[in-house]
């Protein structure tokens, strides 16, 4: 085809006004060619899209920025909230092979691992326990509506597959939650969660130390919320007229501060949208009301052999074994709960070894995932999944459920099996449901009844969110340590059914995991940057953190909710996170050690589930050996170790 010119292809002059009605502001920034690329694939729109994400890069300082990573700590919060916006679509829709693509990947984790460091790890300079954002103006005129627009670009990350945003996001959301009044203290009036600003605190970096006091900044009533009184004192406050249960912040318009704090909320929920029809979007044809024809029925799994139950006790020394047709899966609760099955081992959930019958339970669920609370048990002489206790009639924000079992739960690494009273124990927390109070208590499942009992409530030892426990097979208690600021140590006599609590208050991250060594007596957590002991002879004196004594293959401790157990053979810590190799610690030495799998190995159990392993990963002392179930439809996997043959406990 012939092109041609036109006789002046560029305006000769612009006279005496050469000004531009446009400008480009991080501030308001749209996201410009996202939708058109989806829609149309001209890759003009895909270039568009990536050079406004890389003028976000050239606009700042390079030493602000850090240079090549990218960073934009110093811009304001709801520009850092656009960057991620449309920093994660250009990451995310950059075809594979496009040399950009690992560039803007790039920038997306170093992002994501500045902010990590300044909000969710140990000693983060700008964590606090409102979930805000670090804001140049101050805490004592925090910009709400521009933090709405930073937690929801959060869970848009997570959203779009950034598993790495879920720990910030879980941050994140504390703050509107909190603000509609359903943090575990409830001491703030969700009519006035949309304020323009709120003093959350006297100003620069200090913040308040409640809810409770930001509200009175905020409000001066003692008007309950929810009330005709305090509705009357809005509006005399505002100078219009307020109905029951309205909203400040412009309740009404499609633009106010209520409508910006919407989306945030709305990421405290991860609900799981593939089965509704209004979002499996197929193209319109003419077959679009042809019925589907009935789909096959699935083939039932073949029995485990002789021989897979042989290698287990013949498995090598630096082999894995996939065990075949043991997926969860091919069992499910009768009762229909909510949510999703896949909650079980994906919803922040771990598990146990029942050393006297041989058999890995898991146990879990909560928050919106799976409201089922059923117990999993696969036995490792019958090699199949069964269900021990079909799941309660699932209710949400309840301690227990109808029939007196706890409710479904994000399990971490709160459970555990207490052989000297043959029962699995579970450390209570959060319960089923959406911004639920929680609760502390301890309940055990009886594997001779398959029957929950109750036991004394555990002491205010901190949050219950990641809560860590670990079991000492020589004395016969369990030991628990809860999180956050504030949180101690404390030992449970199963005997005697008695709870102690140990030492004034520590911090301590959630996403660890311990362990036990009970001939040291001694107690280690790690995970997540977490690196830590107690002495268990003196329980009172806290926690030594030995996040840099250690050495060696430390690299471990980076990773969140690991599997970590004690091998009682190796006298040593055994950690795995994914991938065929495992991870030894020696507590004499504190040396880190990793082993990769034998040359001849050619299993790979696969990644860690993105949401952790927990108790998953067990040492089975019966074989020597180790097992670990990553999800609910990949098989359980045995990983052998050390020469040694089991030894029945």
């Amino acid at each position: 085809m012939e092109t041609q010119q036109t006789a002046e292809p560029l305006p000769s002059s612009c006279e005496s006004n050469c000004s531009n009605p446009y400008s480009h502001n991080q501030a308001h920034v749209p996201v410009l060619g996202y939708v058109s690329y989806l829609v149309t694939g001209d890759y003009f729109y895909l270039e568009e899209l990536q050079f406004w994400t890389s003028w976000f890069f050239l606009n700042t300082n390079a030493a602000y920025r850090n240079y090549a990573d990218g960073l934009w700590y110093t811009e304001t919060l709801r520009g850092q909230a656009w960057n991620y916006r449309n920093l994660g679509y250009t990451a995310y829709i950059t075809p594979d092979d496009h040399g950009l693509k690992t560039f803007f990947e790039h920038k997306v984790q170093t992002n994501l691992a500045n902010d990590l460091s300044k909000y969710v790890s140990p000693g983060s300079r700008h964590k606090t326990i409102f979930g805000t954002a670090y804001m140049a103006e101050g805490s004592e005129q925090y910009r709400t509506w521009m933090d709405d627009f930073f937690t929801w670009s959060i869970g848009n990350l997570v959203d779009l597959g950034y598993t790495e945003a879920q720990p910030l996001l879980e941050y994140k959301v504390k703050f509107p939650i909190g603000r509609m009044g359903e943090d575990v203290t409830g001491d703030f009036c969700f009519q006035m969660g949309a304020n323009y600003t709120h003093p959350m605190g006297p100003g620069g970096t200090d913040y308040y130390a409640s809810w409770a006091e930001v509200y009175s900044k905020v409000a001066s009533t003692s008007a309950l919320c929810g009330t005709e009184e305090m509705a009357r004192y809005l509006s005399d406050r505002n100078g219009e007229p307020f109905v029951l249960n309205q909203m400040t912040g412009y309740q009404a318009g499609a633009a106010g501060y209520v409508a910006n704090m919407q989306p945030a909320l709305a990421m405290a929920v991860q609900p799981d949208y593939s089965d509704y029809s209004n979002w499996a979007i197929i193209p319109r044809t003419s077959t679009a009301n042809v019925p589907e024809p009935t789909p096959e029925p699935e083939p039932t799994p073949d029995p485990p052999t002789n021989e897979t139950k042989n290698m287990l006790d013949t498995l090598q020394p630096g082999y894995w074994l996939e065990i075949p047709n043991s997926n969860l899966s091919s069992v499910s609760s009768t009762q229909n709960p909510p949510g999703d099955q896949a909650g079980v081992t994906d919803a922040w959930s771990g598990g146990l070894y029942d050393t006297k019958r041989d058999q890995l339970i898991v146990w879990g669920g909560g928050h919106l995932d799976y409201g089922g609370n059923e117990v999993y048990a696969f036995s490792l002489s019958e090699l199949k999944w069964k269900i021990l206790r079909e799941s309660g009639q699932a209710e949400q924000c309840v301690t227990f459920y109808s029939d007196g079992s706890p409710s479904s739960t994000h399990s971490y690494n709160s459970i555990q099996y207490v052989g000297s009273v043959d029962r699995f124990v579970y450390v209570g927390g959060s319960p089923y449901g959406s911004n639920c109070d929680q609760d502390s208590f301890t309940s055990l499942f009886n594997f001779e009844t398959n029957a929950w009992e109750r036991g004394t409530d555990q002491p205010d030892i901190g949050h219950t969110t990641g809560f860590i426990t670990a079991y000492n097979p020589k004395t016969g208690d369990l030991w628990a340590h809860g999180t956050y600021g504030g949180s101690k140590l404390a030992q449970y006599d199963p005997l005697k059914n008695e709870w102690t609590a140990y030492g004034s208050g520590e911090y301590l991250e959630i996403y660890a995991t311990a362990a036990i060594d009970p001939d040291r007596r001694l107690m280690v957590a790690v995970g997540w940057e977490t690196m830590v002991s107690w002495d268990l002879d003196n329980p009172a004196q806290g926690a030594t953190n030995r996040r840099f004594q250690t050495s060696g293959d430390s690299e471990f401790e980076d990773i969140a909710a690991v599997g970590f157990v004690f091998d009682p053979v190796l006298k040593k810590f055994v950690g795995w996170g994914g991938g065929t190799s495992v991870y030894v610690l020696d507590p004499d030495t504190w040396i880190w050690t990793k082993v990769d799998a034998a040359p001849g190995n050619g299993v790979n159990p696969g990644q860690q589930n993105d949401r952790g392993t927990y108790g998953r990963f067990r040492y089975v002392p019966s074989k020597n050996i180790y097992v670990v179930v990553n999800t609910t439809t990949s098989n359980v996997f045995a990983y052998k170790l050390s020469e040694e043959s089991g030894v029945k406990p």
